[in-house]
């Protein structure tokens, strides 16, 4: 592994290198870092270095928890959060760098997980195959980064080089919409499944741009939904694709404490002509829960690399139908 060829990268939402040096004078965090601050800024910042410079991760420093925000899992599998950034832990981007890695032929990336949370750190070692902890905070000793040994008879580290400036480059997270909205949630996900769909919806978005489609997609994420809104809080189209079923849906969803009311009222409205968009469409109040939905279904995998122009075509067609046949009704409510 050559040096120039690798940088360090220290994943956190909240703390910067320096605050965990001043917690555990870990000489490690007085060299210099690459700081991002969730899965989507890591994933993206890795393969942009590693597509226009040809460099990758030589050391990450992990946090277990990227996310402030406190989810509530509900009795129907439905979780509270953010509108549109399901937030991955550093597990997933464990998992991320070392399929990445694995992928493109270098080498597995050395690492450290300077959360506390002890979930995170039986977690995030088992990915790197090492399931026990040789050394607090360290996986191994081999983990450890050029120029930094161990002394064993005092279980300290030590720099066998004069330590340089610290320089710290952070990359300022994007603004999310804070508005709270219930999604669903695959529990099973694996570690592969989040990278596809962010690169189906990357792609979904270059093929609507070049069609110059009415309906845009700011910004693509690594979860099996992407939210359009439709100028009120309480009602958001949704296009799915589904990890375990060949299944495409794109549902108009009704939220908040009226969800049920405003359903009743868009039926009363705009059902008879809503066939238009779709004979097979489905208008379901989904009794028992708090929200309800409006929605289309058809067949398609989308992993399957070959038939995105098929699946991108039926989803902006029926995108746009839906967009602008509800959305005059929502503005009349």
């Amino acid at each position: 592994m050559k040096k120039e060829m690798t940088y360090n990268v220290f994943i956190d939402d909240q703390l910067r290198p320096f605050d965990v040096f001043n917690k555990t004078n870990n000489p490690i965090y007085k060299q210099q870092f690459v700081v991002l601050k969730s899965f989507a800024q890591f994933s993206e910042y890795v393969e942009e270095q590693f597509r226009k410079e040809g460099t990758y991760p030589g050391f990450i420093s992990f946090d277990f928890f990227l996310s402030p925000v406190t989810m509530q899992v509900t009795e129907d599998y439905s979780v509270y959060q953010n509108d549109d950034s399901y937030k991955l832990s550093g597990l997933e981007c464990a998992k991320w760098i070392v399929n990445f890695a694995r992928k493109n032929n270098f080498p597995i990336p050395k690492y450290i997980v300077h959360d506390v949370n002890t979930t995170g750190r039986r977690l995030i070692p088992k990915v790197f195959n090492n399931p026990t902890t040789a050394m607090d905070p360290f996986v191994s000793e081999e983990n450890l980064p050029e120029n930094i040994t161990v002394n064993k008879e005092t279980n300290t580290l030590h720099h066998e080089k004069p330590i340089a400036k610290v320089v710290v480059k952070t990359v300022e997270p994007k603004v999310v919409d804070p508005k709270v909205k219930k999604i669903k949630v695959d529990k099973k996900d694996d570690s592969k499944t989040p990278i596809q769909q962010y690169q189906y919806w990357t792609s979904f978005k270059e093929f609507l741009e070049k069609k110059k489609s009415s309906v845009k997609i700011k910004k693509s994420l690594p979860q099996y939904w992407i939210n359009f809104p439709m100028g009120k809080s309480e009602y958001f189209v949704q296009t799915m694709v589904n990890s375990k079923e060949p299944l495409l849906t794109i549902m108009l969803c009704f939220m908040g404490t009226d969800a049920k009311n405003n359903f009743d009222k868009m039926k009363k409205l705009s059902y008879d002509k809503s066939f238009s968009i779709d004979k097979n469409i489905i208008w379901d109040k989904m009794d028992g829960k708090k929200t309800s939905a409006v929605y289309i279904k058809t067949e398609g995998d989308f992993t399957d690399e070959n038939d995105r122009e098929k699946q991108f075509t039926w989803f902006m067609t029926n995108l746009e139908k839906f967009v602008n046949y509800f959305r005059p009704f929502i503005k009349e409510m």
